[in-house]
């Protein structure tokens, strides 16, 4: 679950592809729809909240497929029924703006979300690959200017001075490219702004933040749990290396 979606999520940001994308997360397929933080929307889904979007083929509806009949011949005059139509064109001309902004291939805000979701996602596979419990990894600070040593057999070293101090930490050989992926996506998520954690949360003000109350009492993972399942519409039960 988790390795799905940052694989594909993060292959979306870094390698610039186009949107709307359909993703496959533990058997189940969804698109990607680079619409803000509702992006996610299961393929055929019934119970789409994006109204908008055909969950069927991946696109914006068209006008003839959005206009409700019934509500339309519930109008009693024609300029009622004009006025209904003309709204309607103009929110479906909306939609197809912000959906050609978001898609920017360089940079938006709906890719920054989409790359947080990503980084997320990775912050569950971190624990399993070096070991860490919650607490300690969330805590972890940062600093760009790190080396990678080879260490034990099958592990490499992470090194870096950090808030004056040395730190260092493991990840298996065959994770480090997960792990260089990571840094690229958290300095797309920053751009120009800064985080002395290497883990932190992109949220609705904008701002990306580290968050005290959960991320340094060993809930963070459940915050993460929590924010998957509701954006991908399913449960996420406490992981095992098996969730990952």
């Amino acid at each position: 679950f988790f390795y799905d979606i940052f694989t594909q999520l993060s292959q979306l940001i870094l390698k610039k592809e186009e949107f709307p994308a359909l993703i496959k997360v533990s058997d189940k397929e969804y698109y990607i729809a680079n619409y803000g933080t509702s992006f996610v929307v299961k393929k055929d889904s019934k119970d789409n909240l994006f109204v908008a979007f055909d969950s069927t083929c991946g696109r914006i509806k068209t006008f003839e497929e959005m206009i409700d009949i019934d509500r339309l011949n519930r109008y009693d005059t024609n300029d009622q029924k004009c006025f209904y139509k003309r709204n309607l064109k103009t929110s479906i001309s909306k939609i197809i703006a912000n959906f050609n902004e978001a898609d920017n291939r360089n940079f938006s805000e709906a890719r920054r979300w989409i790359a947080n979701t990503a980084m997320q996602s990775y912050f569950m596979l971190f624990l399993f690959q070096t070991g860490m419990n919650d607490s300690t990894a969330a805590g972890l600070k940062w600093n760009d200017d790190y080396i990678i040593e080879k260490d034990e057999q099958n592990f490499r070293t992470i090194k870096y001075r950090a808030g004056n101090k040395p730190v260092e930490f493991n990840i298996q050989s065959n994770f480090i490219q997960d792990f260089k992926k990571f840094i690229e996506l958290r300095s797309y998520v920053l751009q120009k702004e800064e985080n002395p954690y290497l883990f932190f949360m992109y949220n609705t003000d904008k701002k990306c933040v580290s968050n005290p109350v959960s991320q340094f009492k060993g809930s963070y993972n459940g915050v993460i749990r929590k924010s998957l399942a509701n954006k991908f519409n399913t449960k996420v039960s406490p992981i095992t290396s098996r969730d990952l």
